[in-house]
């Protein structure tokens, strides 16, 4: 065994590598020129993205919060003939559309007038006391 040991500096490591990048010139080029294609590509992709997700998004933030939309047939992509029942739904209508409209209202208004009441009784719920002062105070105005 050879007890000796030989320690590199950071200098020798460094000309060593200085060296071996001059010895062979064109794959050290190509080498960096890869490189910078890869970052070059990566940045393009992640651009593109970037730019698809938020045109993507300014264009669903055109439609607002209670815009509702309804399909003859399951959004997606379906694999195989469709089942016989989606097959034979009737195409919707006016009428189909202003009867939705309608429900829609009836249901936010029913959910408006719910809310306070729920609010109401979790509120007595949680603080006991507030609520009872508050009613007593109430009373005698």
């Amino acid at each position: 065994m050879n007890s000796k040991r030989r320690y590199f500096s950071f200098g020798e490591s460094a000309r060593m590598a200085f060296e071996t990048l001059l010895a062979n010139k064109l794959r050290s080029a190509l080498t960096v020129l890869g490189v910078f294609i890869a970052v070059v590509v990566l940045v393009m992709v992640f651009s593109i993205m970037y730019g698809v997700d938020a045109d993507l998004r300014a264009q669903l933030d055109q439609y607002g919060t209670d815009t509702l939309f309804v399909f003859k047939f399951e959004p997606g992509i379906h694999v195989g003939r469709l089942p016989q029942e989606l097959r034979m739904r009737k195409p919707l209508n006016y009428e189909d559309a202003e009867a939705i409209r309608e429900e829609r209202l009836r249901s936010r208004k029913s959910a408006w007038n719910w809310i306070p009441r729920a609010l109401r009784r979790a509120r007595r719920r949680l603080f006991p006391r507030r609520a009872t002062v508050a009613r007593r105070s109430q009373g005698a105005v």
